[in-house]
């Protein structure tokens, strides 16, 4: 399941089985998004790609923590707190 929020940046956001995603950059064509963790900054690799910014995100590598369900994106589902 892949909720929709914004960072305070007003960057697309998913919570995508209690991990935050955000947007990383789109495809030169338009048909693809690329997706990072909102932990990239803290060392976590995880990476996904959807078609479009309203797809189910298919994860290409995987976590490094455990989700956080304190964190504001997960909990409130409204705009992040942290700095991205």
């Amino acid at each position: 399941m892949a909720d929709q929020v914004k960072t305070i940046k007003d960057r697309p956001c998913k919570i995508v089985d209690g991990y935050s995603m955000i947007v990383h950059r789109d495809s030169t064509n338009g048909l693809r998004r690329y997706w990072r963790c909102s932990g990239y900054y803290k060392g976590c690799g995880a990476r996904g790609t959807s078609a479009g910014n309203n797809a189910p995100i298919g994860m290409t590598s995987g976590h490094n923590h455990l989700p956080d369900p304190t964190s504001p994106e997960v909990s409130i589902g409204y705009k992040s707190h942290a700095h991205f």
